[in-house]
Formats: C-alpha cells, structure tokens, sequence
C-alpha cells in the first residue's frame, strides 16, 4: 500500500519553492486554466519515472515542456509511505534521465540509497509508466455523443483486445497485413520478397553467362592470371625494398639518437659532478680564472723565495743598485697589473653577458611600449590633421579667415606630436623582470668596483671600458717592462734578484720574512678561494682540484660541441631528452610495424634503392603487358568469385524476408486467437465489476453494464429487465458508463492487497450536478469502506464540482487552491 504525504517542488515549471501536504482519503487540487495543474501531475510521475517521451516537440517532451521559468535545474522531493515505512525521494532532473541525480531516503532509519537503473515507481508502485497512465491516473474523459457509438464501441474493443484504449486489435491487423502486402502482395507480382527473387534468379542467369565466357577463353585468362600473379610478387618485392630502406633510415637514426642520449647524459653528469661544488656553471669559468691568478702569483712568490735564498751570500756584488724606491715602485706595478688582470677577466666572463642580457631584454621592452604608445600618438595627430583640412577646405569653400585656423591647429598638432615622441624617446620601461636583471647587474657592478677598485657604471660603454682596461693592463706591463729593462733585466724574476742581492744579510733576512709573510697569507687566499668550491687543506691539494676542475671545463666544452655538431647531423634544433626517447620508442613502434629483421646485415641503402628502380621498371612493362592483354580478353565486370558471394547474399535474404514473412502470418493469426480467448477470459469478470461501479455512480439507476461481441455498449436500467443500446442513453450516461469501465480496470489489475493512490484529472468536467454528487458519494463510499484506492487526488478547474465535494467530505477533504 502506497500512500502520498507531501511534494516539495524547488523548480519545475511555474513552480519554485512550492509544497503540498496530502492526506489519506479525498485530495482535491483546485485551480483555473494554466495554474499548473497539469504541470503537478507531470511532476509526480517524473519523480517515480525518470523514461518518458523524447521528442523534438516541446509539448511531447515533458523535460523539455516543465523547464523552469526562473531558468533553473528542475528538481524537488516526494514523500510517501510503503507498507507502513516513510521513503523520500530527492532528485535533481537533468536533459536526459541518464543526467538525473536520485536518492531515496528511509525516513525511519534514515539510510540513504542511490537507485540503480530500475525506475522508482516500479519498485514502489509496482508497475511501470504505461501501467501507471492505464491504471491509477485517469485523465479527461469527456463527453460522447449518441451518433458516435462506433468511438465508444472502439475503444472497448481496443481495451479488451490489446489492454490499450488507444491501439486496437484491427490497427494492429491492418498494420500486420500491410506489412505483408510490402513483403509480398497478394497476387504475388510485387513485394520486396518478389524482387528478392528476381534479383537471385537474375544473378544465377549471370553466373551461368560468366562460366560460359570463362571457358571460351581460358587460355587468355590463365596467361593474365599468370602474369597478374607475377606482377602482384613484383609489386610485393618493391614494397619489401622500399620497406627495408625505410627501416634503415629509421634504424640509423635511432643509434645516432642513442648514441646522442648517451651523451647528453655524460655531459649532464659532468655538468652534476661540476655543480656539487656550488658554484653557478655561467661563474665556473671565471672562478677558474681567478684561481688562476693566485696560483701563479704563489708560484712566482716561490721561485721568487728560492732564488732569494740561492743569492744570499753577502760576498756576492751587485754590479747594478736596485733603490728600495724603485723596486716599491715595481712591486706596486705589479700588484696593479694582477688586480686588474683579475678584475678584467671577472667583467668579461661575469658582467658584460649579464649587461648584454638587460640591455637585449630593456631594448625589446622599450621597442614594444614605444610602439603601443607611437600608435596612439599617431592616431591623435591623424585625427587632429583631420581636423585642419577639414577647417580649410571650409575656409576656401566660405570664409578665408578659417583657412588660417587650420594651419595653426596643424602646426600645434604638429608640435606636440614631436614633444610627446621626444618624451617617449626619453621615457623609460616599469618591468619586474626588467627591475631584477637590473638589480642583479648593480650588485655585480658593486662587486666589481670594490673588489677592484674600478669606477665603473651602466652609462659607460661596456666595450670602450673593457678596452681602457686592457690599454691599462698593457701600460702597466710597458711601465715594468721599462724598470726591469732598465737594470738590464728579462723577466720580473731576475729584477727581484737582483734588488736582493744588494740588501745586507740583515735586510735579506727581513725581506725573505716579509716574502715568507706576504707567501702564507697569499696561499691561505687561494686555499680560501679554491674551498669556495670544495674544501682543500693544501696547496697541492688546491693544484690537483684546480687542474681537474680545468679538465673538466674543458671536457664539458668539448663534449657540448660533439653534441651539437652529432645533433646538427640528424637534422635536431633542441637536445631534449624527454623528447628523444620518445622518438626512439616511436621508431620502435614503427620498425615493429615494419617487420623487418636486423638480425642480418642489411644491404647498402643505394643497392636497395637500384634494385627498386629495376623493380619498377619490371612492373611498367607487366602492366603495359596485361593492358594489351586485357584488350584480347572479354572480362566481365564481375568474376565468378564475387556472383558466388552475391548468390549466397541474395538467398540468404530470400531465406530472412521468407522466414520474416512466415512470422507475420503467425502473428496475424495469433492475435485473431489472442483477441478472443482476452474477450473470453477477462470479459465476464470486467463485464461484473463495471457494472457494479456503474450502479453506484448512477444511484442506482442502472444494475449492469456489458460489453457485447461486436463490443457495441450495453445497459440494464434498475426497473427493467431488457438492456438498452447506447444510442438510446444520454451523453452523461455514457460518460459515467466509460468511468465505469475505467474504474473496474484499474481494480482488476491492482489488487485489494496493492492499494495505491488513484489520480484523476477532471474526471466530472461534463457532469451535471446531480452526477457529480452520484460520482463523489460513489468515491467516499469506497473510501470509508476501502473497497478501492484509500488516496485520491482529483484535479478541476470547476468551482460547482468544488462546492459538491465540500457538501460530501466536509472535513475529510483535503481542499488545494494553486
């Protein structure tokens, strides 16, 4: 037993945030025209059924006819009882029921389930969409007039013959019929069957033709067939070859890309071993440098020691003085040139790229804002040009003194066009990116100039100081050249000597001291600065890591140039790996696909390729061969082969429409038996229970009702022992025998057991009064009783059926206004 309690409607239609509460017993839903009663109805039976109609006509497409005015999802509740347990539904309804989002509450134990593809009504109102519309709703009856007994006899007939008022038993013969006519008409000259037939017959004629022509020139055929089968191995070969060379090409360039792989990821590695030291690869080589320069100053210190000590004997004489101002003066030189020397090569190797990169990025800035900023200006000064010939084509066309006024608004035009493009010249670019880089490049330019004393900034010329930089370098190196050379000396080393060899024992002491102090601090630098990379305890161990870090610059610059010239050489713009294994396994997958084995060497690629060229020529002169002789053959345009495979088509069609049409005879005569064992079987017990609804909807008025073979409408009045035809009841009478019928349907098929809610949709539009106080005293009899459905929810739009209903229920109903 199912009993309705409550809809709540969140869009559906007209409807938004609208609920009903129903009760058990009379649910009467009131409202005129287009206040939404149809649209309730529809909505209760999309909860419990989500397959209806599709169509591209709205009116037939509920989900498409009940979109919500607000524009909305459609979407609501229903709760209901079932056998004593209280179930709620929620379901927001998509375009397609396959859209839809459904669960079903227990409101008793609150578990909550989604629903599988089985519609909801089935599981809880036991029977699906048409049962539900044939059973438990019935909709406007209306009226019949007397003259149509032929309508109302058809729709009994169609009731008892196929349980649809709207399908009859004799539609559906005329359709079984009509589709044998297509099959096969009834004196046998036409139907698809028929030409089936001719078309097989036809194809047999043809066959019997092509084996005659066959044999008569089977000589030809087999020299065609011959040569047709060697030009099909020569076109096999060719493909063979031209398969092999694709293979080799494709196997050649995936070593080569392997071979590139291999590498790049040594190089990669090399770049990983390199960067364990934690200084940037774009600083690596500059870092060298400047190692370079303190390792070579600590080994001329060292030579420069020993020589000291070798020439420290005091009866040795200098035969040319060395001063202290001179050699102070040197030491100075010195030391300036291998400051700038360090200094150059950090500007040359560090700062110019980096200045180069800012000044390459703020040019492309700039270029791109001058010309947004250009373009509009030169939009301004069009228009304002504009402006000025039209003031003096007015001048010349109506007052001269305008003309004057068009040339001085061109010249202002003119004027701050070339302000504005001056101050765009001298604007300058507001880019984050642009402000990093710059901030960068000053911290580099901060370095530079303290590390090295240099006076360096961006307004210079980077080129011009690099060259004022080595112009010094070299002066420097002039200058001591001209002071050693001076007292008749080579190198550096020599003059160092010399000096020494004319200081006292007690000054040489001092001085090899100082050289000793100026040697241990020169080497903790260096010790200091190779650990920048890796910790070194000595100084040999500073020349080991060192020389292997200069190896491995090297290594890596020369792997980098093999990469590129090997992948110059397979036709590569980018060294990605990621993107070369997957044309390696795209090789793979394609040489898979080829089939072809590498197992043994393949021929050299031009031998392939002028075998295929003779190959060709072999197939040109096959084919120019079986062209001539295909001229000497008659060829039927299809071969026996293919009218074989036709033939078996064609009876096998022949077999299907035969078998088809067979199925139709039987279907023909098992409705006619079917219609009449339904009028046999369900007749008496309908025939009984429309006749005891009619009696009570009618006061009594009428006793039976029965549904005669012809299914021609037949009533016993009360008093009276004859029954009377239709034609002699009134339109009214009619109307609740048909109710009567529908009524006594709905019974039969949901038992006493199975009671659910029953939904009438202006059942008493045509009623008279009196009628409608018969048809609602009959419904709260029934109800009281629960002979029938204990739920009903009746829909009108007539406020007399209103006032009725209220006489009969008074508080028992349960009374909606929309």
């Amino acid at each position: 037993m199912v009993k309705i309690k409550k809809i709540e409607i969140e869009n559906f239609g007209r409807f938004h945030k609208y609920s009903i509460d129903f009760i058990e017993g009379m649910n009467l839903i009131y409202g005129d025209n287009e206040d939404g009663k149809t649209t309730l109805m529809a909505f209760i039976k999309m909860m419990f059924y989500s397959e209806q109609k599709r169509s591209r006509d709205i009116s037939n497409n509920p989900r498409k006819k009940y979109l919500p005015w607000n524009g909305r999802s459609m979407g609501g509740a229903i709760e209901f009882e079932n056998n004593g347990v209280d179930y709620r539904i929620e379901k927001e309804m998509g375009p397609t029921p396959a859209k839809d989002k459904t669960k079903v509450m227990n409101l008793s134990t609150g578990e909550v389930t989604l629903p599988n593809k089985e519609e909801l009504g089935k599981v809880f109102l036991g029977t699906d969409l048409a049962g539900f519309e044939r059973s438990i709703f019935i909709g406007q009856i209306g009226a019949f007039d007397a003259d149509k007994e032929d309508e109302i006899g058809q729709k009994l007939s169609n009731m008892f013959s196929t349980g649809e008022e709207n399908i009859s038993q004799r539609q559906v013969l005329e359709r079984l019929s009509k589709a044998k006519e297509e099959i096969q008409s009834i004196r046998g000259n036409k139907g698809i069957l028929v030409e089936a037939k001719d078309s097989l017959e036809k194809i047999k004629e043809t066959k019997i033709k092509i084996k005659e022509l066959e044999d008569s020139q089977m000589e030809y055929l087999e020299e065609f067939k011959l040569k047709k089968e060697e030009l099909e191995e020569k076109k096999a070969q060719k493909r063979i070859l031209e398969k092999k060379i694709k293979a080799s090409e494709l196997f050649h360039i995936q070593q080569k890309l392997k071979s590139l792989i291999q590498k790049v990821e040594e190089e990669q590695s090399i770049k990983k071993k390199l960067m364990e030291g934690g200084i940037p690869k774009d600083q690596l080589e500059s870092f060298l440098k400047e190692c370079k320069v303190l390792q070579n100053k600590i080994k001329s210190q060292e030579t420069a020691i020993k020589c000291f000590q070798d020439n420290s004997d005091l009866s040795q004489k200098s035969f040319v003085e060395i001063t202290e101002e001179e050699y102070v003066t040197f030491k100075k030189l010195r030391e300036q040139l291998e400051n700038f020397e360090r200094g150059c090569a950090y500007f040359e190797n560090s700062l110019i790229p980096a200045i180069l990169d800012y000044n390459a990025t703020k040019k492309h800035l700039r270029e791109e804002s001058l010309k947004k900023l250009k373009t509009k200006n030169q939009r301004l000064v069009l228009i304002g040009l504009s402006g000025s010939a039209a003031l003096a084509i007015f001048g010349v066309l109506y007052h001269p003194a305008v003309i004057l006024a068009g040339i001085v608004s061109a010249l202002i035009t003119v004027f701050f066009y070339l302000r504005h493009s001056k101050k765009y010249d001298e604007m300058g670019i507001n880019n984050p990116i642009l402000n990093r880089m710059e901030k960068s490049v000053d911290g580099q330019i901060q370095y530079l100039n303290k590390e090295f004393c240099f006076s360096y900034n961006l307004k210079m010329n980077e080129n011009d100081f690099l060259d004022n930089l080595y112009q010094q370098i070299q002066e420097k190196k002039e200058k001591i050249k001209s002071i050693i050379n001076l007292k008749h000396c080579n190198v550096s080393e020599e003059f160092e000597t010399l000096y020494f060899d004319n200081l006292s024992i007690k000054d040489k002491k001092k001085t090899l001291f100082s050289m000793r102090e100026e040697y241990q601090l020169d080497c903790t630098k260096y010790l200091d600065k190779v650990s920048l990379y890796k910790e070194v305890k000595s100084i040999e161990m500073a020349d080991n890591l060192l020389k292997e870090l200069e190896n491995n610059v090297i290594e890596l610059r020369e792997r980098h140039q093999a990469i590129l010239h090997m992948a110059n050489g397979i036709d590569r713009k980018s060294i990605d790996l990621e993107s070369m294994i997957n044309e390696i396994q795209i090789i793979d997958k394609q040489l898979t696909q080829l089939n072809i084995s590498f197992e043994e060497e393949l021929e050299n690629t031009s031998e392939m390729k002028r075998k295929i060229n003779l190959k060709g020529g072999e197939i040109t002169n096959l084919e120019e061969y079986l062209t001539r002789l295909r001229e000497k053959i008659r060829i039927p345009e299809k071969n026996l082969g293919q009218i074989e495979v036709e033939q078996k088509f064609l009876e096998s069609k022949v077999e299907e429409i035969q078998l088809y049409y067979d199925s139709l005879v039987k279907a023909e005569n098992v409705m006619q038996e079917s219609a009449e064992e339904i009028r046999k079987s369900f007749g008496p017990e309908l025939n009984q229970k429309t006749g005891e609804i009619f009696s009570q909807i009618t006061g009594g008025k009428y006793k039976q009702v029965l549904v005669a073979k012809d299914y021609s409408l037949l009533a016993q009045p009360a008093e009276d022992t004859h029954y009377r035809e239709a034609s002699y009841l009134s339109n009214g009478t009619i109307d609740q025998a048909y109710l009567a019928l529908r009524l006594a349907i709905t019974q039969l098929i949901i038992r006493e057991n199975e009671k659910l809610p029953l939904f009438l949709d202006d059942i008493f539009m045509q009623y008279d009064d009196k009628r409608v106080q018969e048809g609602f005293a009959f419904f709260k009899d029934n109800i009281e009783k629960e002979k029938m459905q204990s739920q009903i929810m009746m829909l009108t739009c007539h406020k007399h059926i209103v006032e009725i209903a209220k006489e009969h229920f008074k508080d028992e109903l349960n009374m909606i206004y929309l």
